[in-house]
Formats: C-alpha cells, sequence, structure tokens
C-alpha cells in the first residue's frame, strides 16, 4: 500500500490516505523537471521517475512502465501518452492513446484478477 499526505487546493489541513493505486493526471506538461506537482516532483527526488534527456517525456518500458533513475522498470507504475513520446513517439494520436489505454486496462485487469499476487498484496493479504 502507499501512503499519501494530501492537501486539497485551498486548505491548510493535511490528510493521510492508503491506497493500492494512483493514477496521476497532471496535464500535457511533457518536461518532468519542469512540473510543480508535488507527487512528480517527490517520483523524481526519490529516483523513481527519470525524465528523458530532451525533455520530451520520462523513460518507460514497452508496457508503459515507468523506468527509475537506474533504469529498472518501477513496479505497479505504468504511464500512457504524452510522457511516453520519449520512448514512443506516436503517443498523442487517438488510435496510439487508445491503444496504450486498452494496454494498461489489459495489465491492471489481469493483476488485479481475484487470486493474483497484486491483489493481495494490494489488499494487505498474501496470493492464494
Amino acid at each position: 500500500l502507499l501512503r499519501l499526505a494530501l492537501r486539497p487546493r485551498g486548505a491548510s489541513h493535511t490528510t493521510t490516505i492508503e491506497t493500492a493505486w494512483i493514477v496521476n493526471c497532471t496535464g500535457p506538461e511533457r518536461d518532468v523537471t519542469r512540473q510543480s506537482s508535488p507527487l512528480v516532483c517527490a517520483l523524481l527526488r526519490r529516483g523513481l521517475l527519470a525524465a528523458d534527456a530532451l525533455g520530451l517525456g520520462v523513460h518507460t518500458g514497452p508496457a508503459g512502465e515507468l523506468r527509475d533513475a537506474h533504469g529498472r522498470p518501477v513496479p505497479r507504475m505504468l504511464a500512457l501518452g504524452a510522457w511516453r513520446i520519449a520512448d514512443l513517439w506516436e503517443s498523442t494520436a487517438v488510435p496510439e492513446l487508445r491503444q496504450q489505454a486498452a494496454d494498461v486496462a489489459e495489465r491492471l485487469s489481469i493483476e488485479l484478477a481475484p487470486g493474483s499476487a497484486a491483489c493481495a498484496r494490494s489488499l494487505g493479504g498474501t496470493p492464494s
């Protein structure tokens, strides 16, 4: 599980939640080193996200898995769309976006299927 400290826009207090998944919808800015999102900044600082040298996006594997600062896949962290342009140039056209979304959805459905190891981990248990 992931523990997140959230502060709603305009609020002065933070709330802590635990979750198995995060969906980041930060918008079209591809150069992650220029983003002000606390989540993106924390991922970069911890080396869990690797910007490409040209600022086109982030490094990803063939299935959209994020690559860390050492080029290793980061478990349960996937990207689709503009962030993938560095490794998969056609990542803004509708047919390619549709395919990337379908690939991510298929991977999540397999990982979260009842009885899968990922599903058990996300629920705090052990695989059956």
